[in-house]
């Protein structure tokens, strides 16, 4: 029962880490977007390659934040169907399936080469990209408290049984 809650303990702990990766996914789009309203009509070499640093940033982030979604689904499909049965465990990767899936979208978006962009276009495609990291970091947001829900039932199911079982 005990490694049932460490179980249930790690898996909040990765949300968390999680809602972690989601900060810096938007710290990554303040930068740019800090960038972009800072440079003129056209991009100095210097402007040109710092955003191009940013543009790589924000990327790696979303690239990220996609690998530990991932790495967190494998392993609730590893250990949550002895707890919570495959309808709750179907449920959880299908909505994980659909954030990678929007991840990937967004990822999409963020392969324009910059320096061809005029301004309006920089800032067109920052409110685009904005908008859909927003969107994705809401989805995921509600689907861990979600999940925490669930997992903070499950640990206080486990210590009522816990005390119960200690009592007989």
């Amino acid at each position: 029962m005990s490694s049932e809650l460490t179980v249930l303990n790690d898996l909040i702990y990765e949300n968390e880490a999680i809602r972690q990766y989601i900060r810096s996914l938007k710290n990554a789009m303040d930068e740019e977007e800090a960038l972009l309203l800072q440079k003129g009509d056209k991009l100095t070499a210097h402007q040109s390659r710092t955003l191009g640093r940013s543009q790589y940033h924000l990327q790696q982030s979303l690239l990220n934040l996609r690998e530990v979604l991932t790495r967190h689904y494998l392993h609730e499909e590893k250990v949550l169907p002895q707890m919570v049965g495959p309808l709750l465990v179907e449920a959880f990767k299908s909505a994980l399936k659909g954030i990678i899936e929007e991840l990937d979208r967004d990822e999409a978006l963020l392969h324009d080469d910059l320096r061809q962009l005029r301004n309006t276009e920089l800032l067109a495609r920052s409110y685009n990209v904005r908008r859909a990291i927003d969107g994705v970091s809401k989805v995921i947001e509600e689907h861990i408290t979600k999940e925490d829900t669930v997992l903070e039932l499950l640990k206080g199911a486990l210590n009522i049984q816990k005390a119960t079982n200690e009592t007989a």
